[in-house]
């Protein structure tokens, strides 16, 4: 029975208390301590070599990284020599560093140059580190005497295959390259803490216009039929230029006109023939009446007599013997309407007719632009290739336009050329100036008279502003937002780059293909149209433009 609250708590109160007993307990806990503190070191350790670890690794990814950007430097480098001239490429016997050149994470980058693709040649070049050793090698340094410098030893095997590249490089000569190369190999050091890794990428020169298409040079006054070409020769002599049908193989009859004025064979250019690394070039060694023209190999970067200066409207190929100067011989057929007639040098009269039969020549677009660009102050439509931006009948008032439309238009017209790179004034624009460093630059494009009623004056390519709108030229007065143009280079945004962009976000293009109402007489008319990325919209692009034109990336 429950025999109440007191009760239980009287018996609480009177139970003998035991007093608790705390022996062993300090013991115990030092031996807690000691395990603890025993076990802390030992994950201490393993905690430490993970960060390592971890931070080894992240330096590795980091030091690609790195030798990445050592490759798009070296890239830049070679792209920013748009002059096509041997002292303007990257130096064999320099680095590339990052700016400062203490800057973490760092790089250093060296370019070596070839004759034949060097691709595979990265395992090989390996035990001479950065590639300005090769520089030595070219220049006569036994194999065994850099290594030696080096600290290095090979094999047999790899020394021969050392020996065997270097057979194909080409050196410097107090920072010049010897020769046109047509390969660059990078090679890319980048190191971050003490990690460092190597990558090497093939670059692939278009000295040569490899992506130029190539055409046919049809001869005037033969209804199409006959076109220049290479005589096909079993004996071991030198072929002869002809008088062949268009119908020939491309191999004879397909040419290009690349910015050296070079007129060669577009098949010998990409098949680097023994003896011909640059292809096979109209030539004409002596240049007197009746001289014969040969198919010889290209010399390289030029040479007079393989160098042809194409008088768009008199449709005339004219020789030089300095490089600078007509030499008052052009390229004529022998026995004109004969097929199978050699073409020789003629003067006189013979030169200088638009249609003339047998004296004058019509290039298809493909054959290319010659030394047109930039440099000449043209602008060279990408997709029409040998077409480039032309004041339509030297006319700032487009007066002869008044029949067919209320709006004048420019024109994409076959490039001009000369020996010294100055060319007729409607040809000649200025424009803004793209910064070293930087893909685009704002500013008026501009054109100046020199000759006729016009002489003096200077004319700013004007915008309508509305897609699809014809393209004019104005008086450069005003300051007017139409005449206000981006004009942009390499830019890492492959659809905008070697665009021209009016103030109104709309892009300058050829614009033919769209149909007869966009065309005057044979030549497309320049609008301002949505811009699309397309090659009608590229301007000044070089042939070999490619956003991403490194292949073979490699870690060795």
């Amino acid at each position: 029975m429950f025999a109440g609250r007191g009760r239980f708590a009287l018996l609480w109160r009177s139970r003998p208390r035991v007093r608790r007993d705390d022996t062993g307990s300090m013991p115990l806990a030092l031996l807690v301590t000691l395990v603890g503190v025993t076990l802390s070191a030992g994950l201490s350790g393993v905690v430490v070599g993970q960060i390592k670890d971890s931070q080894r690794i992240a330096d590795r990814v980091a030091a690609v990284a790195a030798a990445q950007a050592g490759l798009d430097a070296g890239l830049d480098r070679i792209r920013q020599a748009t002059s096509g001239l041997l002292t303007d490429l990257p130096p064999c016997d320099q680095l590339i560093r990052p700016p400062g050149g203490s800057a973490q994470p760092a790089y250093r980058t060296s370019i070596g140059y070839f004759l034949i693709d060097p691709a595979g040649f990265a395992g090989t070049l390996g035990p001479i580190g950065d590639l300005t050793n090769l520089n030595q090698l070219t220049a006569g340094t036994p194999v065994d005497t850099l290594l030696g410098t080096l600290g290095k030893t090979v094999t047999a095997p790899l020394k021969a295959g050392l020996e065997s590249a270097v057979q194909s490089a080409v050196g410097c000569v107090n920072g010049v390259l010897k020769q046109v190369p047509l390969y660059g190999l990078l090679r890319s050091t980048g190191t971050v803490g003490g990690t460092s890794r190597t990558l090497y990428a093939t670059y692939t020169f278009r000295t040569t216009e490899e992506t130029i298409p190539g055409g046919r040079i049809v001869i005037a006054g033969t209804s199409n039929q006959l076109c220049m070409g290479a005589e096909v020769r079993s004996d071991g002599q030198k072929p002869r230029l002809m008088a062949l049908p268009c119908t020939s193989p491309d191999d004879q009859i397909k040419f290009i006109y690349p910015r050296n004025l070079n007129l060669s064979l577009a098949k010998s250019r990409t098949t680097k023939l023994a003896g011909a690394p640059y292809g096979t070039c109209i030539t004409a060694l002596v240049q007197t009446e009746n001289a014969p023209v040969y198919l010889e190999p290209c010399i390289s970067p030029k040479a007079p007599a393989q160098q042809w200066q194409y008088e768009v409207n008199q449709q005339t190929y004219y020789g030089t013997n300095d490089g600078i100067n007509r030499s008052g011989y052009c390229l004529v057929m022998d026995q004109v309407g004969v097929v199978n007639s050699p073409i020789v040098l003629k003067s006189g009269a013979n030169c200088g007719t638009a249609g003339a039969a047998g004296k004058a020549f019509v290039p298809d677009a493909n054959v290319g632009s010659g030394a047109a660009g930039i440099n000449t102050g043209q602008l060279v439509n990408f997709e029409e290739v040998g077409r480039c931006l032309d004041l339509t009948e030297e006319d700032p008032n487009g007066g002869y336009f008044t029949n067919k439309k209320l709006t004048p238009a420019l024109i994409t017209y076959p490039c001009k050329q000369s020996f010294t790179g100055s060319v007729f004034w409607n040809h000649k624009w200025t424009g803004p100036v793209i910064p070293t460093g930087d893909y685009k630059a704002d500013g008026t494009i501009s054109t100046t008279p020199d000759k006729g009623s016009f002489i003096g004056q200077t004319y700013c390519l004007n915008s309508p502003g509305v897609p699809n709108g014809y393209v004019w030229v104005s008086l450069c007065t005003g300051n007017k937002p139409t005449m206000r143009w981006t004009v942009y280079g390499a830019s890492p945004v492959g659809t905008e780059a070697y665009q021209v962009v009016d103030n109104s976000g709309l892009c300058l293009q050829a614009a033919g293909s769209l149909g007869p109402a966009f065309q005057y007489k044979t030549w497309s008319e320049v609008i301002v149209a949505t811009c699309d990325g397309s090659g009608v919209q590229k301007w000044n692009a070089p042939r070999s433009w490619n956003p991403s034109p490194l292949t073979g990336i490699q870690e060795r």
